[in-house]
């Protein structure tokens, strides 16, 4: 194990400063320790591990038969550990990995989700842990979104999406036209109730190829997207809410559709 004595190591330059959003160009932060062990028995590449020496001592069996060096091993104190990342530690390990490449988008499997202008890494965690609750493996992001391997998307996916494909499209227009020609139905999650393309997810018969769109909670899924899918569908809800959190929106559509394909 390799001793950190002081925050700017050049060594372990990836974790400095973690408080701002920061993604590498092709490596990712995983904080947390259960978060780190999910990534050590997933298939993705390990550079380093960094953490208190009582953090790694905990897990010293684990990182060693998962293949991580002792000169990939980094130690220090709590305190010093604060200061390279900018913030408390409460499980004082952390890794840096790297991102998968991009997946073929013939790869995906039915259904998938399609994030659209979601910009907070935290709904974008969230959207993540949901999907995999439901069976779901393959997210499709777009340039507007933020990228899920920021930390704090990884942090509250719970490592979830260490299990996933996750695609990024340079055109979600063009995406959505290649998955329509490949037989799939697009939905479009929204709260413009008075459309009359829009119905409640309650009574829509789910197709047997589909894809939904999400987008955020204050704009939804931007106009021309609206008019690309095939059907909008909401959730019908208290008309002294203008709508939920996008991964709670997510839950309670993926629990109809479940509940349906049981029937």
């Amino acid at each position: 194990m390799i001793e950190i004595v002081d925050p700017k190591d050049s060594r372990i330059q990836a974790y400095t400063n973690l408080k701002k959003p920061k993604l590498g160009q092709n490596t990712f932060i995983a904080e947390n320790e259960k978060v780190v062990i999910r990534l050590l028995n997933s298939q993705l590449k390990v550079h380093s591990v960094l953490g208190t020496n009582q953090a790694i001592q905990r897990n010293i069996s684990f990182l060693t038969s998962k293949g991580i060096s002792q000169d990939k091993m980094f130690v220090c104190s709590k305190q010093i550990l604060e200061e390279i990342v900018g913030f408390s530690i409460h499980r004082g390990i952390m890794a840096e990995a790297e991102i998968p490449s991009n997946p073929d988008l013939s790869t995906l499997e039915n259904p998938i989700i399609i994030l659209n202008r979601i910009y907070d890494s935290e709904n974008i965690g969230a959207i993540l842990r949901t999907a995999r609750a439901f069976g779901i493996k393959d997210l499709i992001f777009d340039q507007e979104s933020s990228h899920p391997y920021l930390r704090r998307s990884v942090r509250v996916s719970m490592g979830n999406i260490f299990t996933m494909r996750i695609f990024k499209t340079q055109s979600i227009e063009e995406t959505i036209q290649k998955l329509q020609d490949d037989g799939y139905t697009l939905l479009g999650a929204s709260a413009k109730f008075s459309d009359p393309k829009n119905e409640s997810v309650y009574k829509i018969n789910f197709p047997k190829k589909w894809a939904l769109i999400l987008g955020n909670e204050a704009e939804g899924i931007s106009r021309n997207l609206e008019d690309t899918c095939n059907k909008l569908i909401h959730i019908p809800m208290s008309d002294t809410v203008d709508s939920m959190n996008v991964s709670h929106s997510l839950a309670s559509i993926l629990a109809i559709w479940q509940n349906k394909n049981q029937i």
